[in-house]
């Protein structure tokens, strides 16, 4: 990459409200820097009253996309010429990228979602699943488990509501498939967990700073050969994850995803440089831990 700032130089960025904690520009700008392209990459804190302006801005000023991310990948789809037929069905955007003077909205979170699955082969295919909340993450997993064939989704989330909403979304989009509400956690049984070969926490609880939280109660036994994929990935380690560690189940959090939605997002702005941006991986997973550990 040319490291100096010239005319030349593209842009490309994150929209999102607030961005202060982001880590995207770290990975990102190293992976442009890897393939030798001169952009950069910004993170831009846009209110939801902007986000037309901003739209407007990465048309006219000739952006080569963005990422989009909370609270505007919803609103967002609205203000562009085309949508992916996955994020249209999904309901979100996080990627949005050029075609000429157009700009084309996809969702690469279910990508980046089933990617650290596939790698550790691990298949769903008619297992049971257990969803912790309906938070901004969920409907791209949801999309993503019943695009893998899996058998029920159990969901726990304190709004019965928000819960009835996504049921029903599922419905209208997989007909055949079945979601349960379960209630709030308190309400969840051991029985339901024991069924269920896959736990996804959406949910921020175990978050930073409020690292001693789990949104699985502490009377649940987790078993051994569970997946237990929690989104969060600041701690890389959350308390629910450590509880799924010392019972045996297989960790994930969500720091692969992060990236791996990053790398799919980059396939859309670089489409001739796909071996090289997927052989980043590993590189941008690598360095992202390490400014987490430090």
């Amino acid at each position: 990459m040319n490291r100096k700032i010239d005319a030349a130089t593209r842009m490309i960025g994150l929209l999102g409200h607030p961005v202060g904690h982001s880590l995207s520009s770290l990975f990102m700008n190293h992976a442009i820097m890897k393939l030798g392209i001169n952009a950069r990459y910004l993170t831009f804190d846009v209110t939801p009253e902007d986000l037309g302006v901003a739209v407007e801005g990465v048309r006219a000023l000739g952006f080569l996309g963005t990422n989009v991310t909370i609270p505007h990948k919803t609103r967002v789809i609205a203000r562009l010429n085309r949508i992916e037929e996955d994020a249209r069905r999904i309901g979100a955007v996080n990627c949005i990228y050029r075609d000429e003077d157009l700009l084309i909205g996809a969702n690469t979170d279910h990508a980046g979602f089933i990617n650290p699955l596939k790698k550790r082969g691990i298949s769903l295919q008619r297992l049971d699943a257990l969803l912790l909340g309906c938070g901004g993450a969920a409907r791209a997993v949801v999309y993503t488990l019943l695009n893998e064939g899996v058998g029920t989704i159990h969901i726990v989330n304190r709004t019965r509501e928000k819960a009835a909403a996504l049921t029903e979304w599922c419905r209208g989009q997989f007909p055949e498939s079945s979601c349960s509400y379960v209630g709030e956690s308190s309400r969840l049984s051991q029985a339901i967990v024991d069924g269920c070969s896959l736990i996804v926490n959406t949910t921020p609880v175990g978050m930073l700073p409020n690292t001693g939280a789990c949104p699985l109660p502490d009377s649940i036994e987790i078993g051994e050969g569970q997946v237990v994929y929690d989104l969060i990935y600041n701690p890389m380690e959350t308390k629910l994850l450590a509880r799924a560690r010392r019972s045996g189940a297989v960790p994930i959090n969500g720091l692969e995803m992060l990236i791996f939605q990053g790398v799919f997002s980059l396939l859309r702005w670089f489409p001739g440089r796909r071996e090289e941006i997927l052989s980043l991986e590993s590189t941008l997973l690598e360095l992202t831990k390490r400014s987490l550990e430090s």
